[in-house]
Parts: C-alpha cells; structure tokens; sequence
C-alpha cells in the first residue's frame, strides 16, 4: 500500500514541532514557527482587503479534557 501522503506530511510537521500533538484526533497545538506563517498570512489578507466590508472573526480555542 502506498503511503498517505497527508499523514507523511502532518509527521514531519509533528517532528518539526510546528504542529503539537495532544492525544486528540486532529487537534493540535501549534508552535511559534507555524503562529509565525499563520500571523504572517493575516496581515497579508488583511493589507490586501483594507477598505473592504470584511469583519475578523475568531473562535475560541478547544483544548482535549486531560490537557485543560
């Protein structure tokens, strides 16, 4: 069988500690490095849409019950 792709690339994520894991399924903590692109990114949008009728919206974040 041949590899999957997404999960080779969520491992080299992981061992490269941009993605946290925390015993969740698809959910992850993030280190600075990945928050750097992400933060990085939104002002990009956020240069690129000034003027626009856009409104930021977030989320509040979820955490695995043994974390919290």
């Amino acid at each position: 069988m041949a590899p999957d792709p997404a999960e080779d690339y969520r491992s080299r994520l992981i061992d490269a500690g941009h993605l946290i894991e925390t015993g969740v399924a698809g959910l992850y903590g993030r280190g600075g490095g990945f928050e750097s692109v992400v933060g990085g990114l939104e002002r990009l949008v956020q240069d690129a849409g000034a003027g626009q009728p856009a409104e930021t919206r977030r989320f509040p974040p979820v955490l695995p019950r043994p974390v919290f």
